[in-house]
């Protein structure tokens, strides 16, 4: 037999069996369809809305993954110039904000990205913690956003009263050597210190903390999907697969 012909015979086989299985998975959808159509009324509707459903459920969990990883970045750049020590005070507050988190209605994330934003207002590392711990409970006594007490309280660190001095009395009252030295979240400690554990006895307070305690579930799955190549890589050949022509039209023969 001559090279060519047996080339050609080849390519001829390759094809019938190609051809063949092809055929048979397509008999597989068929047979499943006809299956889920004699017990199910299903349109093509519920087909695309269960991936749709997929699709955002593993949306939500990577976008909360992605939320928790830019604060730790914002914190980490904030510190940068601590050089070797950077990575100690990072997950040092890190740990504090994951452990209000658990006593107060404040998300972690919330939190670390608030300090993030003290430490590029001035604020040194060193008094990043207390401040912290200033933060919430200001703003769970005054009601006032998280982010304005940790912008209010580290005015005062730069020797500023700000709003403070009108919303604790006591804050009005200290010189700018002590307010820079920290005695205005001295005060806000002893006057308010409480104000945070005591919202969480509230029923919103319960709530707020259910939905935080969510939040970490989902950081955590979505860390698994932005962490892992292996199934990243799995879910882009799925949405080849559930976008090609073959499957759509095996879909089709499922919900008709």
């Amino acid at each position: 037999m001559a090279r060519g012909d047996f080339k050609q015979r080849v390519v001829f086989e390759v094809e019938d069996q190609a051809s063949g299985n092809v055929e048979k998975i397509e008999g597989k959808f068929s047979k499943l369809g006809s299956f889920l159509a004699s017990k199910f009324t299903i349109t093509l509707g519920d087909v695309v809305g269960l991936f749709k459903s997929l699709a955002g459920a593993a949306g939500d969990v990577v976008a909360a993954a992605e939320a928790q990883e830019n604060a730790v970045a914002s914190l980490d750049q904030s510190l940068a110039s601590l050089g070797p020590q950077a990575a100690g005070v990072s997950q040092a507050l890190q740990d504090q904000a994951a452990a209000l988190e658990a006593t107060t209605t404040f998300s972690d994330e919330a939190i670390i990205a608030n300090q993030a934003l003290a430490l590029n207002l001035g604020v040194g590392a060193d008094q990043a913690a207390k401040l912290t711990a200033a933060a919430v409970e200001l703003s769970s006594a005054t009601g006032s956003s998280l982010e304005s007490s940790f912008v209010n309280l580290s005015r005062t660190l730069n020797g500023f009263r700000g709003e403070l001095g009108e919303l604790v009395p006591e804050v009005a009252t200290l010189s700018v050597e002590s307010l820079k030295s920290g005695a205005a979240l001295d005060v806000v400690l002893d006057r308010l210190g409480g104000s945070a554990a005591a919202k969480v006895g509230t029923f919103q307070g319960v709530v707020t903390q259910l939905g935080n305690a969510w939040g970490t579930v989902k950081e955590k799955l979505g860390e698994a999907i932005t962490e892992n190549e292996g199934l990243r890589n799995a879910i882009a050949k799925l949405s080849d697969v559930i976008t090609s022509k073959k499957f759509l039209d095996a879909i089709e023969s499922v919900a008709t």
